[in-house]
């Protein structure tokens, strides 16, 4: 993790927003283990991370992309904290919000999935 987060712009050509995001819902908290803007589609992305195949990486995944969308106000303002700049909620291409899955294996559902 500290190594893509260290190399974002490099490998991916995404800025670092936060790590270990945190995003409230009245259901549970989520952590996401990287949050990342691309400044090319004015989109956020979230980056997460796996030590060995997980069964339930898509569907964490599917779960923290929903919560992000709740909570858009939280991303707009983590970003404009950090970078101190002015991002406004406008500004940002929702439809373009990903998730970015990074483990050594993946599932053959998962590969299909995806």
């Amino acid at each position: 993790q500290k190594i893509t987060e260290t190399n974002l712009k490099g490998i991916f050509g995404l800025e670092l927003v936060k790590s270990e995001f945190e995003i409230k819902t009245p259901q549970r908290n989520f952590f996401i283990d990287t949050l990342a803007f691309d400044p090319e589609s004015k989109s956020f992305v979230i980056i997460e991370y796996k030590i060995s195949k997980n069964f339930s990486v898509i569907d964490q995944g599917y779960a923290y992309l929903a919560a992000a969308l709740n909570n858009k106000s939280d991303l707009i303002l983590e970003y404009n904290e950090q970078k101190n700049k002015n991002l406004r909620k406008k500004d940002v291409d929702w439809s373009q919000m990903k998730v970015l899955f990074i483990s050594p294996e993946f599932t053959p559902y998962q590969e299909s999935a995806i």
